[in-house]
């Protein structure tokens, strides 16, 4: 549904009162919210999520995006040993951030429920290595922290 625009404005708005047979109905009814839509965050099982190996339409970063999706969880130990091993097949600095990012988006899942408390969790570089799961802050802080391992210029904004 689009948000943030008033009732009259919304293209959706109505749409749930659609009947099956109406013309718009096949365009709109996957954006109807149903009762029995489950809109609860996936907890964090310790276990990577499915990883789409070469998905890129850029055929250069194939083989940096598989060496990240296959990096083994030894090398994650440290922060200087994760970003050595991962960044040893890059040829440049947008390699080197690439292959970097992938791990991140492949290994730290988002944690639903401590954005959505008052207890944050430390959002510091290590401990989000150590835990596995971050909000933006703890994806943003890990990301600067491998980048400076590597000698990569990195700011958090």
């Amino acid at each position: 549904m689009p948000y943030g625009l008033p009732q009259s404005e919304n293209p959706l708005y109505g749409a749930e009162r659609l009947a099956p047979d109406h013309p718009l109905y096949s365009l709109v009814a996957p954006y109807i919210p149903r009762e029995t839509d489950d809109l609860k965050p996936v907890p964090y099982t310790g276990q990577r999520r499915p990883y789409a190996v070469g998905h890129s339409s850029n055929k250069r970063y194939n083989r940096l995006d598989e060496f990240a999706a296959r990096a083994p969880d030894s090398e994650a130990e440290s922060m200087g040993s994760l970003a050595r091993y991962l960044t040893q097949m890059a040829k440049d600095t947008e390699e080197k951030v690439r292959v970097l990012h992938r791990w991140i988006c492949a290994n730290i899942s988002y944690d639903c429920e401590g954005h959505f408390s008052s207890n944050k969790a430390d959002q510091s570089p290590a401990a989000v290595l150590h835990s596995r799961t971050a909000v933006s802050a703890g994806y943003a802080n890990l990301l600067s922290a491998l980048c400076k391992e590597v000698d990569v210029d990195c700011k958090v904004v």
